[in-house]
């Protein structure tokens, strides 16, 4: 059984860092001067979890009650999850 190549999951993780998960907001301080400083989180500043889960559906999640009944067949399918999730803040100011 064949969950996808490792570069699927090096772009998911990517991909969060860059647009989908939350931005830092912080205040930056260099002597006497603050800077209200927003940034998108880095690689090392993320926990990745990947797991196969098992649905009822070839669907993945898409029928029910989001309206995409017709989408996939009735048989058990297994699928790669991957979790990526914000860990730690890093405030490089100090």
């Amino acid at each position: 059984m064949s969950y996808g190549d490792i570069s699927d999951s090096v772009f998911c993780v990517g991909m969060a860092c860059a647009a989908h998960l939350p931005a830092f907001h912080y205040t930056r301080r260099f002597h006497d001067e603050t800077e209200e400083v927003s940034r998108r989180p880095d690689l090392w500043e993320v926990d990745v979890y990947s797991f196969p889960q098992t649905w009822a559906s070839t669907a993945l999640g898409f029928g029910g009650p989001l309206g995409f009944g017709g989408i996939g067949g009735a048989s058990i399918k297994t699928a790669q999850t991957l979790l990526v999730s914000v860990f730690k803040i890093i405030d490089l100011s100090l």
